[in-house]
């Protein structure tokens, strides 16, 4: 909007057009009076002749500047709004906001409006079209621009949002295909805010003033100011602001002058997101004087000598002022100040469905964020045709408020209590289609039981529906469908099912075109069924995560230890530490995938025998029971993330708490709290304030005089176990962070009064701390438990970094001091504890030292001390990192699965080796095999009866230093030897595979070169000769797999090669004369399954996020993408997704009892904060492309997939990075 200067001056009283002014309601415009050549000020006002609190075209602005040398009187008339020159910058992304205009004081100046669009495309055909705007095109580059003749700009005046309509299709010549687009009806994420009444105010004279924008985004778009005081086309250094800062309706006014010398705050009406930035305009000849020095003050306190400040910095409200003065020469002082205004919430909005018909509930999600944390309100107004529905204020529009045809918008309105953001969405009601529907399908059936519903068509809008016949697209094993009569019938079996219950997806659908289908969900439970068998490494996450005691109230103790994956168990059979459980899942309950395991801590609390398991993982807490070891309350805390876990009595009312000091956020800085929860239901009972010194690692005890327990944390503070109030705040912490940050508290001295036991020993009741340890290095270790004699006393075990033993510190009586007399030793050659905790490990009443070095060790004092138990190496990760993995069925009378494990983190000596695992089915337990022979990593191993003698064997093959090394492991004497040697041109292999290629009913090993002109080998294990030495490709390329069927069920096995370009199929009916044929349809992919369907054999390439399909005459029957439920935000959060985030790792083709197949793959999430990394294992029906089930997330990254029956259930192994898995 322009404002027209009715001026009336006389000569001498004239003013230096020196000044520009961006008006607001009660504006003040500074200038310099000509003949004085002081400064001046007039002060504007406002006559609002409508009344409409709006300045707009009538009003009036008057100004008086009668303080300069005499008298001058402006009124200034609003008579025309300035256009602007926008453009629009679109392709399926966020739109960019331009501007650029240029006008003369005194006059109005129409700018057109304009439209454009700025595209990349990969060639110059590309044509853009849009919908009824006339379009002028440039080609030959990859950027293209267009220019509409007319857009309709519509200013909400209360909100200062603009609404632009457009839509249209864009076409690429290098495509035999279109696809559209479509602009959002009103640009609600990123709403243009800029100004609409009286922004720019020009003196009289011939003064001008630019505008124009820089930067993209619209909602918080930036423009360059810059003013031309004498209109002689010389403009003075441009400043930035914001247009949100010009608005009058959304913030304090923004005033802007060019004043020739003096001290800024950019911007000068901030919003807390914003950075402050102190500019200096002082004139050169002043600046001569030396450079300046700042001083920032923040409510008038001194705050830092800088000229920038941060938004983190910064609350709304606060007065930021900046001083600047020479460090020599005068004492002048400059000064600016600026006050962090209210910053309007932001919003997103969306209707759901996008094409909504008379049968879909319209509903608008909205997400709303205030930089200020204010309160906000969110109130909805629904019109259905302009028409206002009353009694309709929520989220939702049922179905039954419209109708086909109907126009149906929603204003959302977000108020923070000093402005409101608006947002209006449209859509349109269309003619629902016919579509199937489920007259009384159940919602979840119980596993063995048999189900039985109906499906028939119906039109929501009671249109004729067709008669048609149905058929059954997808749905679990033994699912059937009657045509005629769509009679839906299955009996609930024949699933591997991880826990007890299982969500199951089937769809049907009509012959009839036009006819949606339906897809349903039945959730199969069983509640005696077990959770999936779970082994993984014994890995401590942090001190004080290992504990001694009977959990499950057997009379024998276990060793419970929180690992990387979660809380595991290890019990002594004799002979070894057993893992004898591991929970299976991550414990995160918000995100369903592991992150950060921080604590742990176990009770019996409801007096069965057996103890209830706390967990902290990340920011949630949860609670296993004691029986079953499920999850059984879970909670997510707001605003931390416990880091220690204890369980005791500490008000001493009969019953536990749990207690725990959590990872804070508060204030720009790291601090924490200490919590205290009900055990039962977790609610949060009672928190301290926060702390940034409080610690990380709490103990409880009585270390008073009193009768009541005390929490103690390692940063020195003890609460009250009775009132949570604080007793003492040490001056030191009892414990560094940068050390161990590790508590403990014992009673050393045997006076009843507990010790605090951290870098030193501390006397809570003198407040003082009573003696030294030599805790001087972040690796030293520190335990306290009554492990010499059984005289009630609590001895200090301690391990010094590099040390070969541990030192226990006993209380000399008669001394009265803690002495280091004893020496316990360690196993040899083993490096140092991870972890030393004191416990009675072999449940004689007397506690000893359990310590984990990769294995568990017991040191006892029977008096002196000794090693009374060892393990085996349990590895970091135990057998399991990293490895490729295979399986095999027992044939015993307890169904074993065997296993296939590479691990490089295993000692040195075996560190490159393979060896195998025996998985029990009934008990859990895990033995091992002996060692490979092989020096470097095998590619895989793969199970094959190669001699037909029903004893499974496992072959691995090994390519290194360009050599293929093929090992044949047999179980029944648990013995590996060397089955053949080839030279090859690289040191790559494929995975190894197995099919009969001669015809001689013995399986053969098939195993392939991936690069530099591969070959491809099929050896005779059971002849030991080898069948056919040929190059894979007849070009250049890599081989991803090989595979062997019979394709042309002649009695010989065709090798079916897996390559970054396709397939190949090589035949080997005579190893002399191999014969190539190659798919035609080409599809990349790093694997091959063959499914023997009831029309001939499939290859099925299977790709990171997609399958193609062939059949054995290599017609392409049709390729399907898999979707998941994850992918990976920038914030490395989960979210909604696109297939193209989910990486497929394992993959297995998984035939039911009844001989129906499905394609098992396991997505690999992504590795998150601790190293932990997540997978999920779905069923897909390739030949629609439907997903059956999927698991829960499963720990690693998925290696193998494999399925067997056992006792007439089916069973699945699964092999990740992280463990095996065995469903029950």
């Amino acid at each position: 909007m322009a404002l027209v200067a009715n001026a009336c001056t006389a000569a001498d009283r004239s003013l230096t057009a020196t000044d520009a002014l961006i008006f607001r309601r009660t504006p003040t415009l500074t200038f310099e009076c000509e003949r004085s050549g002081e400064e001046a000020t007039a002060t504007a006002s406002w006559f609002d002749r409508d009344r409409d609190g709006i300045v707009d075209r009538g009003d009036l602005i008057e100004l008086d500047g009668r303080d300069c040398d005499g008298e001058l009187e402006l009124t200034l008339e609003v008579r025309t709004l300035l256009g602007d020159r926008f453009g629009i910058h679109e392709l399926r992304g966020d739109l960019t906001f331009t501007m650029s205009a240029e006008a003369d004081a005194g006059s109005v100046r129409d700018i057109d409006g304009s439209l454009s669009m700025s595209y990349t495309t990969p060639e110059p055909e590309t044509v853009i079209a849009l919908t009824e705007v006339e379009v002028d095109r440039t080609t030959g580059g990859l950027q293209d621009r267009l220019a509409a003749a007319t857009v309709e700009v519509v200013v909400d005046h209360a909100t200062q949002q603009t609404s632009y309509e457009f839509s249209g299709t864009v076409e690429d010549g290098t495509l035999d295909e279109s696809f559209g687009f479509d602009t959002p009806i009103e640009l609600l994420r990123d709403a243009a805010v800029y100004p609409t009444t009286g922004q720019v105010l020009l003196r009289a004279g011939p003064s001008r003033v630019r505008v124009a924008t820089r930067g993209t985004g619209i909602h918080r778009e930036s423009v360059l100011i810059g003013v031309d005081g004498d209109g002689d086309g010389g403009y003075t250094d441009e400043m930035e602001v914001y247009w949100q800062d010009l608005s009058p309706g959304t913030r304090s006014p923004f005033d802007f002058f060019t004043i020739p010398r003096g001290l800024y705050i950019y911007p000068n009406a901030p919003t807390t997101d914003r950075r402050l930035v102190v500019i200096d305009r002082i004139g050169g000849a002043i600046r001569g004087q030396g450079a300046l020095d700042y001083q920032i003050y923040r409510n008038d306190e001194w705050v830092a000598d800088t000229n920038v400040i941060y938004p983190n910095a910064t609350t709304k409200g606060d007065v930021w002022e900046a001083r600047a003065s020479f460090e020599s020469g005068t004492d002048r002082v400059w000064s600016a100040s600026a006050r962090i205004w209210n910053d309007p919430p932001g919003i997103a909005a969306n209707l759901a469905p996008e094409q909504p018909d008379t049968a879909d509930a319209v509903v608008v999600s909205v997400e709303v964020k205030d930089r200020d944390d204010d309160p906000v309100s969110v109130d909805y107004e629904w019109r259905v045709n302009d028409e206002i529905v009353a009694d309709v204020h929520g989220a939702t529009l049922p179905a039954a408020r419209h109708s086909r045809d109907d126009i149906v918008t929603v204003a959302v309105e977000v108020d923070d209590g000093e402005a409101k953001v608006l947002a209006r969405l449209t859509t349109n009601i269309v003619d629902a289609q016919p579509r199937i529907a489920a007259d009384d399908s159940p919602a979840a059936v119980t596993y063995g039981d048999r189900v039985e519903f109906n499906v028939s068509v119906v039109d929501p809008d009671e249109d004729e529906v067709p008669s048609t016949s149905y058929q059954l697209d997808f749905g679990p094993p033994g699912m059937a469908i009657e045509a005629e009569s769509g009679r839906v019938s299955w009996t609930a079996t024949d699933l591997p099912m991880f826990d007890a219950a299982m969500d199951v997806h089937w769809q049907a659908s009509a012959q009839e075109p036009g006819v949606e289908p339906l897809r349903g969900t039945l959730r199969v439970v069983d509640q005696a069924r077990s959770y999936a068998i779970f082994r993984t490494g014994a890995r401590t996450n942090r001190y004080s995560e290992l504990s001694v005691a009977d959990l499950d109230g057997d009379g024998d103790s276990e060793v419970l230890a929180y690992g990387t994956q979660g809380p595991q168990l290890a019990e002594w059979d004799g002979d070894d530490y057993v893992q004898s459980w591991a929970y299976p899942f991550p414990l995160h309950v918000v995100t369903g995938v592991p992150r950060n395991y921080d604590a742990l801590a176990h009770a019996d609390i409801d007096g069965d025998g057996r103890h209830e398991i706390f967990t902290s993982a990340s920011g949630s807490v949860s609670r296993l029971d004691g029986v079953e070891r499920r999850v059984a309350t879970s909670v997510v805390m707001e605003d931390g993330r416990c880091k220690d876990l204890e369980v005791a009595d500490v008000d001493g009312d009969g019953s536990v708490e749990l207690i725990c000091i959590a990872f804070v956020w508060e204030d720009s800085t790291w601090g924490s709290q200490v919590f205290v929860f009900s055990p039962d239901d977790l609610e949060i009972l009672w928190r301290s304030d926060w702390a940034a010194d409080q610690g990380y690692s709490i103990a409880i005890g009585n270390v008073d005089a009193d009768a009541a327990l005390e929490i103690v944390t390692s940063g020195g503070y003890v609460y009250d176990g009775s009132s949570y109030g604080l007793q003492w705040r040490s001056d030191t912490a009892f414990a560094r962070v940068s050390l161990h940050d590790d508590i403990h508290v014992g009673d050393i001295d045997g006076d009843g009064i507990d010790e605090v036991v951290g870098d030193d020993v501390y006397d809570a009741v003198g407040r003082r701390q009573r003696w030294e340890l030599p805790v001087d290095a972040p690796d030293t270790r520190v335990a306290v438990g009554d492990v010499v004699g059984d005289d009630g006393k609590a001895e200090v075990i301690l391990w010094h970094q590099d040390a070969t033993h541990l030192e226990v510190y006993v209380y000399d009586d008669q001394e009265g001091d803690l002495v280091a007399g004893i020496e316990a030793p360690l196993p040899s050659g083993s490096g140092g504890p991870r972890d030393i905790v004191a416990g009675d490990a072999d449940h004689d009443g007397r506690d000893e030292i359990v310590v984990y070095q990769g294995f568990y060790s017991v040191i006892g004092f029977n008096p002196d001390p000794e090693i009374e138990r060892t393990s085996r190496y349990q590895g970091w990760f135990e057998h399991y990192m990293g490895g490729q993995f295979e399986r095999v069925d027992g044939t015993d009378s307890s169904p074993a699965v065997l296993f296939a494990a590479y691990n490089r983190h295993y000692p040195r000596e075996y560190s490159t080796h393979l060896r195998t695992i025996r998985l029990s089915t009934e008990t859990g337990l895990a033995t091992f095999g002996a060692w490979s022979m092989s020096s470097w990593p095998p590619h895989n191993a793969i199970a094959m009866d190669y001699d037909l003698d029903q004893d499974i064997e496992l072959v691995a093959a090994t390519g290194a230093a360009r050599s293929l090394d093929l090992y044949a492991y047999d179980p029944t004497v648990d013995r590996w030897s060397v089955m053949a040697e080839f030279d090859l041109g690289t040191s790559s292999v494929t995975w190894p595979a197995s099919a009969d290629v001669n015809g001689d009913g013995h399986p053969d090993l098939l195993v392939a070169e991936r690069r530099n002109r591969p070959k491809v080998y099929a050896y005779d294990a059971y002849n030991g000769r080898v069948l056919l030495e040929a190059d894979a490709l007849q070009d250049d390329g890599i081989v991803e797999a090989v595979a062997g069927a019979d394709l042309d069920r002649d009695g010989y096995a065709e090798i079916i090669v897996a390559t970054d370009e396709g397939v190949t199929v090589v035949f080997s009916r005579g190893p002399e004369d191999p014969v190539f044929r190659r798919t035609t349809h080409r599809a990349s992919g790093y694997d091959v399954i063959v499914d023997d369907v009831d029309d001939g054999p499939e290859l099925w390439l299977v790709g990171h996020y997609r399958v193609a399909r062939w059949n054995a005459e290599f017609q392409h029957l049709g390729t399907f993408y898999m979707e998941s439920d994850w992918r990976r935000c920038p914030e490395t959060v989960w979210c909604g997704q696109g297939p193209g985030y989910w990486l497929l790792d394992g993959h297995y083709r998984y035939e039911s009892a009844n001989g129906e197949s499905q394609l098992l793959v396991a997505g690999f999430s992504a590795w998150h904060s601790g190293g932990t990394e997540s997978s999920k294992v779905i069923a897909y029906d390739v030949a629609s492309g439907g997903k059956i089930w999927e698991s829960p997330a499963l720990h690693g990254r998925v290696r193998s997939i494999h399925g067997l029956q056992i006792d007439g259930r089916a069973v699945l192994s699964v092999a990740t990075s992280r463990g095996i898995y065995l469903t029950r």
